[in-house]
């Protein structure tokens, strides 16, 4: 039936997003840096034309590698709302199912850093909820809108 694929395709879909985002965790420091590179160097030229007289370098990392956070269990918490809602009808029931499951995959995600010698890191995890909460307030704010 279409159910039945469009669950086939959410499956397929959420398994290549957790494969993307725990590779990302199993590189090491220097491929992890390598990686992040091209979206630092733009970020400190900008921040060097308008005059920013912080430590521009420092700034682009942290910004480039946590909004990576955030963007990463963003879509990951949306592409689980996409397989609960073809589930549960329930929009309250998919957030909460979807919220938790990608908070439990945050945290698996860091204790991946552990094997690639990077570290787990709790900041980490907290700012992966970011992600997830601005998926789940996107999510519930459309659904809502479509069911008037």
């Amino acid at each position: 039936t279409k159910k039945t694929i469009k669950i086939c395709l959410a499956v397929l879909g959420l398994a290549v997003w957790l494969r993307f985002i725990f590779r990302n965790s199993l590189k090491n420091s220097v491929q992890s840096a390598n990686q992040s590179e091209a979206a630092e160097g733009f970020l400190r030229r900008i921040l060097s034309s308008l005059g920013f007289s912080g430590n521009a370098e420092a700034v682009a990392e942290i910004a480039v590698r946590k909004a990576a956070h955030i963007f990463e269990f963003f879509v990951l918490f949306l592409l689980l709302a996409a397989l609960f809602a073809l589930l549960i009808k329930s929009i309250n029931v998919t957030v909460i199912c979807s919220s938790a499951l990608a908070f439990g995959f945050a945290c698996i995600d860091e204790c991946l850093q552990i094997i690639s010698h990077r570290g787990a890191s709790v900041r980490d995890v907290l700012i992966d909820s970011v992600g997830i909460a601005i998926g789940a307030l996107i999510y519930v704010f459309v659904r809502k809108k479509r069911n008037r």
